[in-house]
């Protein structure tokens, strides 16, 4: 019984295809990350990377892409930081101890990694032209679904090319 409790643990917060944290499993990373804003005031971001690119391409090669851009993701971020994949074409990134004026910095690693190794198959290269949200840490903090409620809204404006950068409770 013990074996099968793991086993739905591991799988309620890990996305099987990647290996990564799935949005379950984000949210350890986020709560984290509002405790350290309590405790010591340290700021955080949260990033979420949409691949439109991948919503029309068939599982198996969105699976593996993702698997693949999800790899590079966890070489470009720090340490510190928690990749996970938010939904079949989205990853999230926490990323602890982030200012507002390093986010530039960050999405423009981010997107030379993507761009220095693309995913290709038999067919030719699949298009993986992100779009980025960045939520910035809030000034109090928050609950967790409020802050999954701003991403989802956030997200539905964020383009390839133009990322949106909010403040969280703003």
């Amino acid at each position: 019984m013990s074996r099968l409790r793991l086993l739905l643990d591991v799988q309620a917060t890990i996305d099987l295809p990647t290996g990564m944290l799935n949005a379950q499993g984000m949210l350890e990373p986020i709560q984290s990350a509002m405790a350290r804003l309590v405790r010591t005031a340290e700021s955080f971001a949260i990033c979420v990377i949409d691949v439109p690119g991948l919503a029309g391409q068939p599982i198996g090669v969105r699976d593996a892409a993702m698997n693949h851009f999800g790899g590079l993701l966890s070489v470009i971020t720090r340490r510190i930081d928690r990749v996970g994949r938010l939904s079949a074409t989205a990853f999230l990134v926490v990323m602890p101890q982030m200012v507002e004026e390093a986010v530039d910095v960050v999405l423009s690693r981010i997107e030379s990694g993507f761009g220095a190794i693309p995913y290709e198959t038999t067919d030719g290269r699949v298009d993986l032209e992100p779009a980025y949200t960045v939520l910035l840490s809030p000034e109090d903090p928050m609950e967790p679904e409020p802050v999954l409620d701003a991403i989802a809204a956030a997200r539905e404006n964020s383009l390839p090319g133009s990322p949106s950068i909010i403040r969280l409770g703003a």
